[in-house]
């Protein structure tokens, strides 16, 4: 699966965070990042997890987002 333009980065308040939401199995889950004081670091988060669960299945790709962003 391409993990490459899956997920965002979200505002919450002052703080941003990377989100990524994707459905495995019949769930919907939610990885979300550390909560950072600048966008551009959430997005190095997003990038991090991205590339954590390149070139894997996607239930693999979840696990490996979800531990990265850990």
């Amino acid at each position: 699966m391409d993990f490459s333009r899956i997920g965002v980065v979200e505002a919450d308040g002052a703080a941003y965070c990377a989100h990524v939401q994707m459905r495995v199995g019949r769930k919907n889950r939610n990885i979300r990042g550390p909560y950072r004081p600048d966008q551009q670091a959430a997005q190095v988060d997003l990038d991090s997890m991205r590339a954590a669960a390149r070139g894997i299945s996607r239930e693999d790709g979840y696990a490996a987002m979800d531990v990265e962003a850990d």
